[in-house]
């Protein structure tokens, strides 16, 4: 694929009056990775979000705006032709859009990626106060917490934690320790089976979650039918026992945004309705 790169020179020319420090509220916002869209419009700064990636399906409202490519590869000519007095990025070791923004006189601002619930509410807190929006920001996330609290409390105490797999990308990519999803999963009363690989996310082989044998399993991106037709998947005791989830919304478990709590409370209404909660 060609990739055309402009001078820096040309880019700055394509920005006339942008500023690295503006002064009061960014009134001209662009996002480029997803979760950051969702927090900046449940704090109520949708209005001054101007552009967002091709990713970027929620609210609704954000996929009415300027499009400017993906979250790791995002276009930065047209960043830049936005005028933009803020750019909220995601702090991914693959991409090199932070600074070559910044060296065309953008402000940009990293937001790590949460390996947690805590992280979660950290970067909701973060770009509250970027945004001059630090006490709606606070009464955000102290509300989520109370409901991941109430989460918490409903989960049925075992003897020894029911184990889950889950599987968000063909063929077996899963989430591993350093994921926001294997603390919610763990704040629902689950062990997550491949929680002990140090990482955000791992592919591992199918005969691995054979031999570890989960209670539960949860898809996102493959169906039911595509685990079954897995060879050996007849004798998984999640499958023996119908505890094969794919109902609960991908973006809301996966994305580390204020849904993650909606997507635990709809994961908790199914564990109950398995005899789990």
């Amino acid at each position: 694929m060609k990739r055309i790169f402009f001078s820096a020179a040309a880019l700055l020319a394509l920005a006339p009056g942008v500023r690295a420090e503006p002064s009061g509220k960014p009134g001209r916002i662009v996002s480029i990775m997803p979760s950051n869209t969702e927090i900046l419009f449940a704090l109520g700064a949708g209005d001054s979000v101007i552009g967002v990636t091709e990713f970027c399906n929620f609210p609704e409202e954000a996929e009415e705006r300027e499009k400017v490519g993906s979250f790791i590869h995002p276009n930065i000519e047209k960043i830049v032709s936005l005028h933009p007095d803020l750019v909220l990025a995601g702090k991914w070791e693959t991409s090199n859009a932070a600074p070559r923004l910044r060296k065309v006189g953008l402000r940009v601002e990293e937001i790590a990626l949460p390996s947690g619930l805590e992280g979660i509410f950290g970067s909701i807190l973060k770009i509250g106060g970027l945004i001059g929006r630090k006490k709606e920001a606070e009464r955000l996330a102290a509300d989520l917490k109370s409901r991941v609290e109430n989460i918490r409390a409903a989960a049925r105490p075992e003897p020894e934690k029911p184990t889950i797999y889950i599987e968000v990308d063909p063929p077996n990519w899963t989430v591993a320790s350093k994921s926001s999803i294997n603390d919610a999963v763990s704040v629902l009363g689950l062990k997550n089976i491949f929680g002990d690989i140090q990482a955000s996310a791992a592919q591992v082989s199918w005969e691995s979650v054979l031999d570890r044998d989960p209670d539960v399993i949860l898809l996102f991106r493959p169906t039911r039918d595509d685990i079954l037709k897995r060879p050996g998947a007849e004798k998984l005791r999640a499958v023996k026992l119908g505890r094969v989830i794919a109902d609960v919304g991908q973006d809301k478990l996966n994305r580390p945004s204020p849904r993650i709590v909606e997507g635990m409370e709809e994961l908790a209404a199914r564990l109950k309705e398995l005899g789990f909660r």
